[in-house]
Protein backbone atom coordinates (compact mmCIF):
# COMPACT_ATOMS: atom_id res chain seq x y z
CA UNK A 1 0.00 0.00 0.00
CA UNK A 2 1.42 3.37 -1.06
CA UNK A 3 -0.13 6.58 0.31
CA UNK A 4 0.32 10.15 -0.92
CA UNK A 5 -0.86 12.90 1.43
CA UNK A 6 -1.60 16.04 -0.55
CA UNK A 7 -1.37 19.15 1.61
CA UNK A 8 -1.00 19.15 5.38
CA UNK A 9 -2.86 20.85 8.21
CA UNK A 10 -0.96 21.53 11.45
CA UNK A 11 1.33 18.57 10.86
CA UNK A 12 -1.39 15.90 10.87
CA UNK A 13 -0.36 14.51 7.47
CA UNK A 14 3.28 14.39 8.59
CA UNK A 15 2.48 12.55 11.82
CA UNK A 16 0.22 10.09 10.02
CA UNK A 17 2.95 9.45 7.45
CA UNK A 18 5.59 8.91 10.13
CA UNK A 19 3.52 6.30 11.93
CA UNK A 20 2.30 4.65 8.72
CA UNK A 21 5.95 4.09 7.86
CA UNK A 22 6.41 2.41 11.24
CA UNK A 23 3.78 -0.08 10.02
CA UNK A 24 5.83 -0.66 6.84
CA UNK A 25 3.47 1.36 4.65
CA UNK A 26 5.01 3.81 2.19
CA UNK A 27 3.65 7.30 2.84
CA UNK A 28 4.73 10.71 1.59
CA UNK A 29 3.54 14.31 2.02
CA UNK A 30 3.17 16.67 -0.94
CA UNK A 31 2.69 20.36 -0.12
CA UNK A 32 3.38 23.55 -2.01
CA UNK A 33 6.40 25.61 -1.05
CA UNK A 34 5.74 28.69 1.08
CA UNK A 35 2.83 27.27 3.11
CA UNK A 36 4.70 25.72 6.03
CA UNK A 37 5.58 28.64 8.33
CA UNK A 38 6.39 26.42 11.32
CA UNK A 39 8.73 24.15 9.31
CA UNK A 40 6.77 20.99 10.09
CA UNK A 41 7.57 19.24 6.80
CA UNK A 42 11.25 19.98 7.27
CA UNK A 43 11.15 18.50 10.79
CA UNK A 44 9.71 15.24 9.44
CA UNK A 45 12.03 15.08 6.45
CA UNK A 46 9.57 16.00 3.72
CA UNK A 47 10.35 18.59 1.05
CA UNK A 48 8.08 21.47 0.11
CA UNK A 49 7.22 21.36 -3.59
CA UNK A 50 8.25 24.24 -5.81
CA UNK A 51 5.55 25.46 -8.17
CA UNK A 52 6.45 27.98 -10.84
CA UNK A 53 2.87 28.34 -12.06
CA UNK A 54 1.02 28.91 -8.80
CA UNK A 55 -1.93 26.79 -7.73
CA UNK A 56 -2.44 25.37 -11.24
CA UNK A 57 1.16 24.23 -11.40
CA UNK A 58 0.89 22.62 -7.99
CA UNK A 59 -2.29 20.78 -9.03
CA UNK A 60 -0.61 19.47 -12.18
CA UNK A 61 2.40 18.28 -10.15
CA UNK A 62 0.12 16.66 -7.57
CA UNK A 63 -1.74 14.74 -10.27
CA UNK A 64 1.53 13.53 -11.79
CA UNK A 65 2.83 12.41 -8.39
CA UNK A 66 -0.44 10.66 -7.61
CA UNK A 67 0.04 8.21 -10.45
CA UNK A 68 2.73 6.46 -8.40
CA UNK A 69 0.50 5.79 -5.37
CA UNK A 70 -2.46 3.57 -4.49
CA UNK A 71 -4.34 5.99 -2.24
CA UNK A 72 -4.45 9.79 -2.45
CA UNK A 73 -5.20 11.29 0.96
CA UNK A 74 -6.26 14.92 0.55
CA UNK A 75 -6.26 17.30 3.50
CA UNK A 76 -9.07 19.86 3.10
CA UNK A 77 -8.46 20.56 -0.60
CA UNK A 78 -11.63 19.00 -1.99
CA UNK A 79 -11.48 21.30 -5.03
CA UNK A 80 -8.92 19.14 -6.86
CA UNK A 81 -10.89 15.88 -6.63
CA UNK A 82 -12.67 16.17 -10.03
CA UNK A 83 -9.27 16.52 -11.73
CA UNK A 84 -7.78 13.59 -9.79
CA UNK A 85 -10.52 11.12 -10.72
CA UNK A 86 -9.07 10.57 -14.17
CA UNK A 87 -6.01 8.72 -12.80
CA UNK A 88 -8.18 6.02 -11.24
CA UNK A 89 -6.87 6.05 -7.66
CA UNK A 90 -8.70 5.65 -4.36
CA UNK A 91 -9.30 9.09 -2.82
CA UNK A 92 -9.60 10.06 0.84
CA UNK A 93 -10.86 13.53 1.76
CA UNK A 94 -9.82 14.59 5.26
CA UNK A 95 -11.42 17.73 6.70
CA UNK A 96 -9.73 19.58 9.55
CA UNK A 97 -12.07 22.36 10.61
CA UNK A 98 -12.93 25.79 9.26
CA UNK A 99 -13.07 24.86 5.60
CA UNK A 100 -15.81 22.31 6.21
CA UNK A 101 -17.68 24.56 8.64
CA UNK A 102 -17.88 27.53 6.26
CA UNK A 103 -18.27 25.80 2.86
CA UNK A 104 -21.89 25.10 1.85
CA UNK A 105 -22.62 21.52 0.87
CA UNK A 106 -23.59 22.39 -2.70
CA UNK A 107 -20.00 23.53 -3.30
CA UNK A 108 -18.59 20.28 -1.88
CA UNK A 109 -21.20 17.88 -3.19
CA UNK A 110 -19.58 16.87 -6.47
CA UNK A 111 -16.19 16.30 -4.89
CA UNK A 112 -17.59 14.34 -1.94
CA UNK A 113 -19.62 12.09 -4.24
CA UNK A 114 -16.40 11.19 -6.08
CA UNK A 115 -14.53 10.38 -2.87
CA UNK A 116 -14.02 6.86 -1.51
CA UNK A 117 -13.68 7.95 2.13
CA UNK A 118 -14.39 11.17 4.04
CA UNK A 119 -12.70 11.80 7.39
CA UNK A 120 -13.03 14.58 9.93
CA UNK A 121 -10.46 15.44 12.59
CA UNK A 122 -12.86 16.53 15.36
CA UNK A 123 -16.21 15.03 16.32
CA UNK A 124 -18.16 18.30 15.93
CA UNK A 125 -17.48 18.19 12.17
CA UNK A 126 -19.60 15.06 11.71
CA UNK A 127 -22.75 17.15 11.48
CA UNK A 128 -21.48 18.85 8.31
CA UNK A 129 -21.03 15.70 6.23
CA UNK A 130 -23.34 12.68 6.47
CA UNK A 131 -20.72 10.33 5.01
CA UNK A 132 -17.88 11.41 7.28
CA UNK A 133 -16.02 9.23 9.78
CA UNK A 134 -14.26 10.70 12.78
CA UNK A 135 -10.50 10.04 12.87
CA UNK A 136 -8.98 11.61 16.01
CA UNK A 137 -6.01 13.92 15.57
CA UNK A 138 -2.75 12.13 16.40
CA UNK A 139 -0.08 13.61 18.66
CA UNK A 140 3.51 12.59 17.96
CA UNK A 141 4.51 11.17 21.34
CA UNK A 142 8.12 10.81 20.23
CA UNK A 143 8.22 14.59 19.89
CA UNK A 144 5.85 15.86 22.58
CA UNK A 145 7.47 13.99 25.43
CA UNK A 146 8.76 16.67 27.83
CA UNK A 147 6.81 16.74 31.09
CA UNK A 148 5.74 20.03 32.66
CA UNK A 149 6.69 20.63 36.30
CA UNK A 150 5.03 23.98 36.85
CA UNK A 151 1.54 25.45 37.19
CA UNK A 152 2.02 28.64 35.15
CA UNK A 153 -0.70 29.40 32.57
CA UNK A 154 0.39 29.10 28.94
CA UNK A 155 -0.30 31.96 26.52
CA UNK A 156 -1.08 31.13 22.90
CA UNK A 157 2.31 30.51 21.23
CA UNK A 158 3.40 32.89 18.48
CA UNK A 159 5.96 32.26 15.75
CA UNK A 160 7.44 29.15 17.34
CA UNK A 161 8.82 26.43 15.10
CA UNK A 162 7.30 23.00 15.45
CA UNK A 163 10.61 21.53 16.57
CA UNK A 164 10.65 23.98 19.50
CA UNK A 165 7.04 23.49 20.61
CA UNK A 166 7.63 20.70 23.18
CA UNK A 167 10.19 22.82 25.03
CA UNK A 168 7.87 25.85 24.94
CA UNK A 169 4.87 23.87 26.25
CA UNK A 170 6.88 22.24 29.04
CA UNK A 171 7.54 25.68 30.57
CA UNK A 172 3.88 25.89 31.58
CA UNK A 173 1.36 23.85 33.51
CA UNK A 174 -2.07 25.08 32.46
CA UNK A 175 -3.74 25.98 29.15
CA UNK A 176 -7.23 27.32 28.52
CA UNK A 177 -8.35 26.01 25.15
CA UNK A 178 -11.09 28.36 23.99
CA UNK A 179 -12.24 28.31 20.36
CA UNK A 180 -15.62 29.10 18.86
CA UNK A 181 -17.21 28.54 15.46
CA UNK A 182 -19.17 31.05 13.40
CA UNK A 183 -22.26 30.36 15.52
CA UNK A 184 -20.39 31.12 18.74
CA UNK A 185 -20.37 27.44 19.76
CA UNK A 186 -17.34 26.27 21.70
CA UNK A 187 -15.23 23.71 19.84
CA UNK A 188 -13.62 20.46 21.05
CA UNK A 189 -9.99 20.13 22.09
CA UNK A 190 -7.60 21.73 19.62
CA UNK A 191 -4.46 19.98 18.41
CA UNK A 192 -2.42 22.39 20.54
CA UNK A 193 -4.47 21.38 23.58
CA UNK A 194 -3.80 17.71 22.84
CA UNK A 195 -0.08 18.43 22.58
CA UNK A 196 -0.30 20.15 25.97
CA UNK A 197 -2.01 17.11 27.46
CA UNK A 198 0.79 14.91 26.13
CA UNK A 199 3.22 17.02 28.17
CA UNK A 200 1.24 16.78 31.40
CA UNK A 201 -0.41 20.22 31.31
CA UNK A 202 -3.92 20.69 32.62
CA UNK A 203 -6.29 21.86 29.88
CA UNK A 204 -9.68 23.56 30.28
CA UNK A 205 -12.07 23.17 27.36
CA UNK A 206 -15.84 23.81 27.34
CA UNK A 207 -15.79 24.16 31.11
CA UNK A 208 -14.23 20.73 31.62
CA UNK A 209 -10.77 19.99 33.00
CA UNK A 210 -8.59 17.52 31.12
CA UNK A 211 -5.42 15.77 32.27
CA UNK A 212 -3.43 13.29 30.23
CA UNK A 213 -3.70 12.58 26.51
CA UNK A 214 -6.72 10.37 25.69
CA UNK A 215 -5.64 7.07 24.14
CA UNK A 216 -7.70 7.70 21.03
CA UNK A 217 -5.15 10.39 20.11
CA UNK A 218 -2.10 8.16 20.57
CA UNK A 219 -0.54 7.96 17.09
CA UNK A 220 -0.35 4.18 16.88
CA UNK A 221 -4.06 3.89 17.71
CA UNK A 222 -4.99 6.54 15.13
CA UNK A 223 -2.89 4.93 12.41
CA UNK A 224 -4.23 1.44 13.12
CA UNK A 225 -7.73 2.84 12.69
CA UNK A 226 -6.69 4.62 9.49
CA UNK A 227 -5.13 1.47 8.01
CA UNK A 228 -8.36 -0.40 8.72
CA UNK A 229 -10.35 2.28 6.89
CA UNK A 230 -7.92 2.25 3.96
CA UNK A 231 -8.25 -1.52 3.62
CA UNK A 232 -12.06 -1.37 3.64
CA UNK A 233 -12.32 1.14 0.78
Amino acid sequence: MKILHVWDQAGVACVLSKYLKKENIQSEVFKRQGYDPFHILEFYGFKEQKSFFGAHGFLRNAINQSKNYDIIHLHDIYEIIPQLISIGKKIVLHYHGSKLRITPYHKREKAENLTNLILVSTSDLLKYSEKAIYLPNPVDLDHFCLLSKTTKPMPLPRNIKYQDMPKYISNFGFYKDYRIDNNQNELPLSLLALQCLAENLTVINQGKEYKGLPKEHHPKNVVNRLIDLYEKM
